[in-house]
């Protein structure tokens, strides 16, 4: 939170696949809407990306990653 104003959304899932991954993006730009934030973290067991997704940015990072930050 930075000046009363959450930065970005955090949200987990093991792996982000052809089968759940409008679920799991749904879920994350609904939190991110609901806190007024254009920015999105996944964090996954081990993948890694970064895209927009109507006009909010998601990273998908490994927890490795995440947690050695």
């Amino acid at each position: 939170m930075k000046n009363e104003k959450f930065e970005r959304v955090i949200q987990v899932c093991y792996e982000l696949s052809p089968e759940n991954r409008e679920r799991e993006i749904n879920g994350l730009t609904e939190a991110m809407n609901y806190f007024n934030t254009d920015n999105g973290l996944l964090i996954s067991f081990n993948q890694h990306d970064a895209f927009m997704y109507k006009g909010k940015r998601i990273e998908v990072l490994p927890a490795w990653s995440f947690l050695t930050k």
